[in-house]
């Protein structure tokens, strides 16, 4: 009779256990995990290049070598490159920038700020924004 009693209990357990395990497949394929999981991978290794691209051309630019003919061009090139990729990321939502805000005042993550002078030239812009 034991044996009968611990043979429905396990029956139970396995069933519940299907149900919990089902419902979480399912919320994570309808959230659609991997896919925004790749995608934020693919966008970061985006981000990744082009700062890479920046960083190489102001060594250039220190070292008097010009990968394009003027700063202008390039800053064209990087906009462009950051309207396409911020057109096209994930949205992320706003409590995750709040749980952002909150670590970096209280210095947990720590920010840096570029000091404009050092960088060695200066973006002109015409009155509507538009770099020239």
């Amino acid at each position: 009779m034991d044996t009968n009693i611990y043979s429905q209990i396990r029956e139970y357990v396995s069933s519940v256990l299907t149900v919990i395990s089902t419902g979480i497949i399912a919320l994570y394929n309808q959230k659609k995990i991997p896919e925004r999981m790749s995608s934020h991978g693919h966008f970061a290794t985006e981000y990744s290049k082009l700062s890479r691209e920046i960083n190489s051309e102001l060594l250039l630019r220190d070292h008097g070598e010009n990968v394009y003919s003027n700063i202008g061009e390039f800053a064209k090139v990087i906009k462009s490159k950051m309207d396409n990729l911020s057109d096209n990321e994930l949205d992320i939502p706003d409590k995750v920038y709040k749980i952002l805000h909150k670590k970096q005042s209280s210095g947990k993550n720590k920010t840096y700020q570029v000091d404009e002078s050092s960088i060695g030239f200066k973006t002109l812009s015409n009155n509507d924004g538009h770099i020239v």
